[in-house]
């Protein structure tokens, strides 16, 4: 026994009119794949659900003035962004013959006002597509002007591994240009992000081939890999404060600076 269910919300969609000449025309369309031997037994059944019971986008029983309104609006273009930047990514990845292992749903400001907006109400997503596209682009593709477009003119960094980094952006970029010229394959990978407020913690690893000079160590030539812990105080769309902890005595011993213990 075939059955068709068409499902509305009560006293919304239809008219009962309109109910009518859906119920003909469905079944007509199934009929007219499966034959006239199934009408006799076809069924079409218009379910109801009543006015509050139901949501859409996390927000329970709206009303049509949601469905219309700035707000489903905004949803659905947030949506749009997260679509096309992953699209963004993918495409990225096929060009250089490679899958994207960080590939993550991600969101792009347009404004800093957009950005401090969906850093305050955004999900883990939000945040992790935040930092990825941070680590990405300055990291790994070495736009250093992106740092502009993310760290406050008042940034201040409290405690780096023992690197001496300098206010602003123009100090963020600084300091990733050092670490570029001693590892220029350098690749940051981004394990982990909790936001808590307008603070968020990163767990990142990172990789690279000790080529060149590194603050006075002189190249060794050998591959290095080094975790780190970071924490990010983000308004308006911008990092204003950082603290970070790296593994940097681990990463002299990868470098031959300090014996390993049982060398």
């Amino acid at each position: 026994m075939p059955v068709i269910t068409i499902r509305f919300i009560k006293d919304v969609v239809a008219t009962p009119e309109q109910k009518r000449e859906l119920i003909i025309k469905m079944t007509d369309t199934f009929v007219s794949v499966l034959g006239d031997v199934v009408r006799p037994f076809t069924y079409c059944i218009i379910e109801e659900t009543p006015v509050g019971e139901w949501g859409i986008a996390g927000v329970p029983m709206p009303d049509l003035e949601y469905l219309i309104g700035d707000e489903h609006a905004q949803v659905i273009a947030k949506s749009n962004d997260i679509m096309r930047y992953n699209i963004n990514l993918m495409k990225e990845a096929q060009q250089k013959g490679e899958q994207h292992p960080e590939a993550k749903a991600g969101f792009k400001p347009h404004s800093d006002a957009e950005a401090d907006a969906m850093w305050r109400v955004g999900t883990s997503i939000d945040h992790e597509a935040y930092f990825f596209e941070w680590f990405e682009e300055l990291w790994n593709k070495k736009n250093y002007d992106f740092a502009f477009k993310r760290v406050s003119p008042n940034f201040t960094a409290h405690g780096a591994g023992g690197q001496e980094i300098k206010q602003g952006p123009d100090g963020v970029s600084a300091m990733v240009r050092e670490w570029h010229k001693a590892f220029p394959d350098a690749h940051m990978t981004m394990d982990e992000v909790i936001t808590e407020g307008e603070l968020s913690t990163i767990r990142m690893t990172f990789t690279g081939t000790h080529t060149g000079e590194f603050y006075g160590i002189k190249p060794s030539g050998k591959k290095i890999k080094v975790t780190s812990i970071g924490i990010d105080r983000v308004v308006d769309g911008m990092i204003t404060e950082g603290w970070g902890e790296l593994d940097m005595f681990g990463m002299m011993q990868q470098m031959g600076v300090i014996p390993s213990p049982g060398s």
